[in-house]
């Protein structure tokens, strides 16, 4: 099933507004006369691959890729578009129609080559797509989505068994990033089961053979907001996350401490809230014994001991702080500094493997971060590569996870603004990669990669045909697809060509700041030109800027603006220069230009 075109009747800043998505086919509605007409193009076929296409959408800022994006998600959720708005499919010799909440007879008048046949009534379905949004700006936080179908998203969020939102209320940001990681975690480690060389392809580093558990206890810190009644359990007030002191923990016994008085405070702190606590009264009675220096595993029972006289016998987490589930993570996790514990022991990509432990599990849900190893060189590892790595291998984990679990054979991918966190290096390469991920995963199966882009890398990958061009109309500010109007043709086409070409950058490559410094120097030159006495009317602020610009115009990089910005300084020098003798030697100059001219007439 091939997504062949849009036709959006008014959504937000899209009115009245057709796309074309297939480079196979162009399609044209024409509201006054109701017809649709389909027209077959000239086209390279399986240019990507086999049962592949991509295309991308751009324009600046506000322009409407997102929104473009938006309505698919909302035909595949089920949510309301409005208006005349209906979606164009292919699927072998026939066309079908999409729009949402009808079944009725399609409403306009179908014109194409009688090779092809189409259906006579909007097909009753919605469409079917995976999402992947980037946390700044997703359609997906939308409150009309509530209750609406689950998505798959790359960066945060996603949850396939729960609904989008809660009463319409974002999660904490701690509780974001913690289902983030905690997502990546899962789908990284399922498709290394699959195959622990899946990312050698990208880079020879990306080879994991093993992993461990890492509880970040600082992280209990970072949560919790101290009343005044928690603050005496300290000597003194804890700063920023961390509730100990690093420097404290120098050996394994203060280590062991510090670990048994953090799980007192998340049981006392993180309890499921069914349970009305009298902190005031627990901290009176532990707050001596807590502060103690050498606190040791009978401390850690009496405490307990104590907190239990204020939960139920029978509340269901009493037994998660028993202390051999402490003394059971202590005797398998190691201090490493930072407050971090890890595991002394790696697992086997291959194995399957759990404690029996609740109270580590309860841990490793809230406080853990797996590390990857590669076994064969003992330097690689998850957590030591960069962050445009690790973001790279986020993205792509993601994407073959949702690869691997395709069933139907018609598959919308959609990407908005894949580009925004990657290094250059990456963007190069992104398209290269979903091909060869989608050419190894969907077999027969067809895929269609849509994505959002400001990267001229990306770009450089595609064909114009494949490209989809918007810009604001100059009177309303609404989405123009300007499709037909850009000449350039993008693939293969070099970064600065792209750059260059005014759909992109408008008001040139330059810097801003820099634009603006430069522009300083030419307007105070063209001023003093304009001027009938500089000296009377420009002298002071010439005095006043002229280091200055010389500094400016040493640093400028560009060779031809450099050379205009030091003729503008040499002429204002002549100006305003009471040194007779320059100008008497720059009239000697013309003088033997003059001569030299006059004799190349002879």
């Amino acid at each position: 099933m091939e997504l062949v075109y849009l036709w959006v009747e008014k959504y937000k800043n899209i009115e009245k507004q057709g796309f074309n998505f297939s480079p196979r086919f162009e399609c044209h509605y024409d509201e006054k006369t109701n017809e649709l007409a389909i027209d077959e193009k000239e086209h390279i076929k399986d240019f990507f691959g086999k049962n592949i296409n991509i295309t991308a959408i751009v324009g600046e800022n506000g322009s409407g890729q997102s929104t473009i994006t938006e309505i698919l998600g909302l035909f595949n959720f089920g949510g309301n578009v409005g208006g005349h708005s209906f979606l164009v499919f292919k699927h072998k010799d026939n066309f079908s129609f999409v729009r949402l909440h009808t079944k009725d007879n399609i409403s306009f008048k179908v014109i194409l080559d009688n090779k092809f046949s189409y259906d006579k009534k909007y097909a009753p379905r919605k469409i079917f797509c995976t999402y992947f949004a980037n946390e700044i700006n997703t359609f997906l936080n939308n409150p009309k989505l509530n209750s609406l179908n689950s998505y798959a998203n790359f960066n945060a969020f996603n949850f396939s068994e729960l609904p989008l939102m809660d009463n319409n209320k974002h999660d904490s940001i701690d509780k974001k990033l913690k289902n983030k990681i905690d997502l990546f975690n899962k789908r990284f480690l399922d498709i290394l089961k699959y195959d622990n060389k899946i990312f050698y392809f990208i880079n020879e580093k990306f080879v994991f053979d093993s992993y461990r558990y890492e509880l970040h206890m600082y992280e209990l810190g970072a949560r919790l907001i101290l009343s005044d009644n928690e603050k005496e359990l300290f000597d003194e007030e804890p700063k920023g996350f961390t509730l100990f002191q690093s420097s404290d923990v120098n050996d394994t016994t203060s280590s062991k401490s510090y670990f048994y008085k953090y799980i007192i405070l998340k049981r006392l702190l993180h309890n499921d809230n069914t349970i009305e606590l009298d902190l005031k009264k627990i901290v009176d009675e532990i707050k001596n014994t807590f502060k103690k220096q050498d606190f040791s595993i009978e401390d850690y029972k009496n405490i307990n001991i104590i907190i239990d006289k204020y939960f139920p016998k029978d509340y269901i987490f009493n037994d998660l702080y028993d202390y051999k589930n402490i003394e059971d993570i202590l005797e398998n996790y190691e201090y490493v500094g930072n407050e971090i514990w890890v595991e002394k022991q790696h697992h086997k990509i291959k194995n399957d493997f759990e404690r029996e432990n609740n109270l580590l599990k309860n841990l490793i849900r809230d406080y853990n971060r797996t590390n990857f190893f590669n076994d064969e060189n003992s330097e690689y590892n998850y957590l030591s590569l960069s962050s445009g790595e690790r973001e790279y291998l986020n993205l792509l984990t993601h994407y073959i996870y949702e690869l691997k679990c395709v069933e139907t054979r018609q598959n919308i991918f959609i990407f908005d603004e894949p580009d925004s966190a990657l290094h250059p290096n990456w963007q190069k390469r992104l398209i290269k990669d979903f091909l060869h991920y989608a050419n190894k995963f969907m077999l027969d199966k067809e895929i269609y990669l849509l994505m959002t882009s400001h990267s001229p890398f990306i770009l450089s990958d595609l064909p114009k045909e494949n490209v989809i061009f918007l810009e604001k109309d100059k009177d309303t500010g609404d989405c123009k697809n300007a499709t037909k109007d850009v000449t350039l043709n993008p693939f293969g086409a070099n970064i600065h060509t792209l750059l260059s070409h005014g759909f992109f950058m408008k008001d040139g490559l330059m810097g801003e700041f820099a634009k603006g410094k430069i522009n300083a120097i030419k307007e105070f030159y063209e001023k003093v030109k304009k001027s009938e006495n500089p000296k009377e009317d420009c002298l002071e602020k010439y005095a006043q800027n002229i280091e200055n610009f010389k500094n400016i115009h040493s640093i400028i990089g560009e060779p031809f603006l450099k050379t205009i910005i030091g003729n503008y300084l040499d002429e204002l020098h002549l100006i305003f220069s009471d040194d007779s003798t320059i100008i008497d030697k720059e009239l000697q100059e013309l003088e033997a230009r003059q001569r030299y001219l006059k004799s190349l007439k002879k």
